[in-house]
């Protein structure tokens, strides 16, 4: 049935857009988390304080002194480095003690007010957490049916109003929750996707310049626990020439399939790859040495060529690429600067020799700017 493939598309593109935005949406529910525990605990605390003062709020202070108690331990724990789940787990334990709390008060206290109490959590659960929606709307149900449940046994003309009452605010709690979270996970994708678009190329779709040099004055930090070992420097041969031949339509699906095949590499080594410029390359790598590099980066050359992307123009008769590496003096050495200029040193002498090939640097290479071989 159509509302049936609706409701899988639905489900299928809210589950990408939490894996897509899972630092966005664990900080959204950090910050739910936190405004509920600290509303909670000077709500409750207030009414514990006025529990002192004013004879009709005696009976719920165990209530609210078990609240205020029950967030401030749940704000412990969540900040203990060994309870590491994600925010919106402790978010549903948030609502579940305030459930139970509710319960107890509702059986043990003043059951006239615990409605109240119950609407408000009820209420509060679907519209600020951020999570599947099956997740959110069946834990929701199952508090409802608790708390329901518990009330059946107290009062039946109580119990018959609190099933009106806590089932309409549950739909409606489900409704404005699932409206509003899908607004919130567009809203999360469209800055995701904004932010992909400055630091990502949108031909080959690896980072851009941008976002290199962003890299590296990460890397350069003293206290970067994975520094960058090495870098090569690659460029597409005689790539001038084949956009002549076959245009530049052609000379841009080139660009893609070897973009591709790179971002490809960058998923299986420890290599980030970015698009330098026009038909130029650069990879850094956290985790090569120089032996490991210079085969790395062969295996590249030999890859591009086992494509086969025809270039009748050259005596290869197919795309080729030339590469310059180079590793980094010492594990402390942070001149990145430096090896970029080692790489692209490298790269011309890969050139000047014949292409097709894979050059690694040396002292006897000059690093100062070199005209463009294409």
């Amino acid at each position: 049935m159509k509302w049936i493939d609706r409701m899988k598309a639905g489900q299928a593109r809210e589950s990408a857009a939490l894996a897509q935005n899972g630092e966005a949406v664990e900080n959204a529910n950090r910050q739910m988390f936190l405004l509920v525990l600290s509303i909670g605990i000077c709500l409750f605390g207030t009414l514990l304080i006025l529990t002192f003062c004013m004879e009709d709020f005696y009976d719920f202070r165990l209530t609210n002194a078990v609240i205020v108690i029950s967030f401030l331990l749940l704000y412990l724990l969540s900040n203990l480095p060994s309870m590491n789940a994600p925010s919106s787990l402790w978010l549903y334990c948030s609502f579940f003690v305030y459930t139970v709390v509710t319960i107890l008060s509702g059986i043990f206290v003043a059951q006239d007010y615990t409605d109240v109490m119950m609407i408000v959590c009820l209420f509060q659960l679907p519209v600020l957490t951020l999570d599947r929606s099956w997740r959110v709307n069946l834990i929701e149900v199952l508090l409802a049916l608790a708390y329901l449940t518990s009330m059946v046994h107290i009062e039946e003309r109580v119990a018959n109003r609190e099933i009106v009452n806590t089932i309409s605010v549950t739909l409606t709690a489900i409704t404005a929750g699932g409206f509003l979270r899908r607004g919130r996970l567009e809203h999360f994708e469209l800055e995701r996707q904004s932010a992909q678009r400055e630091t990502t190329d949108y031909l080959t779709g690896l980072f851009n310049r941008r976002k290199l040099f962003e890299y590296l004055g990460e890397k350069e930090k003293k206290d970067c626990q994975m520094p960058i070992t090495g870098m090569m420097m690659l460029d597409i041969d005689n790539f001038k020439l084949y956009n002549d031949s076959y245009g530049h339509v052609a000379g841009d699906e080139c660009l893609r399939r070897i973009g591709a095949y790179l971002l490809s590499l960058s998923q299986s080594y420890p290599v980030r790859f970015f698009r330098y410029g026009g038909e130029e390359f650069l990879g850094a790598c956290e985790d090569f040495n120089l032996e490991e590099l210079t085969c790395f980066c062969e295996k590249i050359v030999d890859e591009v060529r086992a494509m086969n992307i025809r270039h009748e123009a050259v005596e290869q008769g197919r795309v080729t690429v030339s590469v310059g590496l180079t590793a980094a003096a010492s594990p402390d050495s942070r001149s990145y600067e430096q090896m970029i200029s080692e790489a692209d040193s490298a790269l011309y002498e890969a050139k000047r020799t014949g292409r097709n090939k894979a050059v690694v640097y040396h002292p006897g290479l000059s690093t100062v700017e070199q005209p463009c071989l294409h």
